[in-house]
Parts: structure tokens; C-alpha cells; sequence
């Protein structure tokens, strides 16, 4: 009688066990309510699956304060005589593959002299950091008159929402009011590479140029009709 009280017992732990720790346990949710337990439900979230948490989920960036001096760039630089023209191109490492800007400066665009252009646009990085940091070229030397306009291909950041429809019209500025100059990137002017958004625009000079969130017509955008 003993044994048999021994092994009832052993039984009786092993079903303890399994109850408690067991694989594959489908118990419902109310089996694990209680005082002190919040359950998560799951939501999709910037293309993330995450917890849907009861106060808001915050986002861990800081305000973009606009200065354009304290960011980390990506950087071309190159010889330019804007009397010979040139077409210069710019593989960003730290975006995702394949993200080439492009900078053409045709023949005849300016005087017989040689310069050193550079063009810089902000590291993925600068992007996590801040929030609403814009698309930004910085195109130097800024002082460079040209004849002809030069155009330029950019890439939207591919990881952020494109903020305009099909039939919206974009705006670059350069400057701050009521000194700034303003350039529309129509719709035609755009088109999609494998899934990223690109634009093309003209440019009368070298400058810090940056791609408002707005569009045109709508303020702080101009019109420019």
C-alpha cells in the first residue's frame, strides 16, 4: 500500500508540473488574468509589429533645430570647371542600396575656372537622431553664378512616408524668408526606382537646398504660379 501511495503521489506532482510549465499549454487569456497583469495586444505600427501599449509609444528622436553645420554627411567632392561641365554622382553608404544622387552641370554653364564642388547630403544616422530633419543637398561652392541651370537627381528617404500624392507639387528652398528661393519639383518631375522615390529638379545655383513638407500652395509652401 505504501508503493501505491508513493506513485500516486509522484503522479500527482507530475501533473502539477505539467499544468504550471507545460509546452504547447493552451490555456485562454483569463487563465492568466489577474490583479497587476496588463495584456499587450498586438498592433502594427510604422510597418513594425509592436505591443499596443497604454499610454503612447514615443518617439525616441529630438527636434530638428536647424542647423545645418552640426550634422554628419555623406560627402562627393570633385574638380569642376563649369565652362566644361560635368555630371557628378553620389552613392549614399549608409542609406539603403542603391540610393544615387546626381549632379549635372552642363557645358558652357559658367566662366573658365576650376573649383572644387562637393555635394553632401545627411548619414542615415542624422536621420534616426532627429525628428523631421528634411531631405537636405548641400551643393558648395554657393558663389558660383551659373549661365544655365543645373539639374540634379535625389532620392527621398526610402525608410520615411512620402509626403505628397500623384498630383502634388513639391518645393526645394534654399534661404530663409523673406530671402528665399523656392524651386517646384511638379509631378512629372518624379518617378519611383525600385520602390524609392526620386526627383528631378533645376537648379539656378549651388546652395543648401532643402525639400519642403508641404505642397505648393499649401503654407509655408508658396504658390509660384
Amino acid at each position: 500500500m505504501r508503493r501505491v501511495k508513493i506513485v500516486f503521489l509522484v503522479l500527482g506532482l507530475a501533473a502539477l508540473l505539467v499544468s504550471v510549465f507545460g509546452c504547447g499549454d493552451e490555456r485562454s487569456t483569463s487563465d492568466v488574468t489577474g490583479p497587476g497583469v496588463q495584456l499587450l495586444e498586438m498592433t502594427s505600427l510604422n510597418n513594425h509589429t509592436q505591443g499596443a501599449l497604454p499610454y503612447p509609444i514615443l518617439d525616441p528622436r529630438i527636434p530638428w533645430h536647424g542647423d545645418l553645420d552640426v550634422l554628419e554627411y555623406e560627402t562627393l567632392e570633385a574638380p569642376l570647371n563649369p565652362a566644361n561641365g560635368g555630371f557628378f554622382s553620389l552613392t549614399m553608404n549608409t542609406w539603403v542600396p542603391k540610393c544615387t544622387f546626381g549632379v549635372m552641370v552642363p557645358v558652357g554653364a559658367g566662366n573658365d575656372n576650376e573649383y572644387t564642388f562637393s555635394l553632401s547630403v545627411p548619414t542615415k544616422e542624422m536621420y534616426d537622431t532627429y525628428i523631421d530633419l528634411p531631405l537636405i543637398l548641400r551643393m558648395e561652392p554657393s558663389n558660383v553664378i551659373f549661365a544655365s541651370p543645373i539639374e540634379v537627381w535625389a532620392y527621398y528617404m526610402p525608410w520615411e512616408k512620402f509626403p505628397f500624392q500623384d498630383d502634388e507639387t513639391a518645393v526645394f528652398r534654399t534661404g530663409s524668408d523673406p530671402d528665399a528661393e523656392y524651386i517646384l519639383i511638379p509631378p512629372e518631375e518624379r518617378d519611383i526606382i525600385r520602390g524609392k522615390h526620386r526627383l528631378h529638379a533645376t537648379f539656378p545655383h549651388f546652395s543648401d537646398w532643402d525639400l519642403l513638407d508641404c505642397k505648393a500652395g499649401t503654407p509655408p509652401c508658396p504658390s509660384l504660379q
